[in-house]
């Protein structure tokens, strides 16, 4: 998590919407928004990409990560300012 932290923190403005928080990537996105992105993606594997991102949601709430999240990030950005700092 410190690295992909470290790697998106920097360039959040250049890709808004990469930083997500584990609570904000929980939510599955509907059959309908997949098949707009991959129209000619076979019926067959959109269920199956809608079954692996309802295990990989499950997989995140269950790990509870919301507040190491936080704390993680908060390192990476002190790490990040003090990189600055010393540029």
């Amino acid at each position: 998590m410190y690295s992909a932290l470290y790697a998106i923190i920097p360039r959040q403005y250049e890709r808004p919407g990469c930083d997500l928080t584990p609570t904000q990537a929980l939510p599955v996105p509907p059959v309908s928004e997949i098949t707009a992105r991959w129209p000619g993606m076979a019926p067959s594997w959109v269920d199956e990409m809608v079954a692996n991102y309802e295990h990989e949601s499950d997989r995140v709430s269950e790990l509870d990560l919301e507040d190491v999240y936080h704390r993680i990030r908060e390192l990476v950005v002190q790490e990040i300012m003090q990189e600055a700092v010393w540029e």
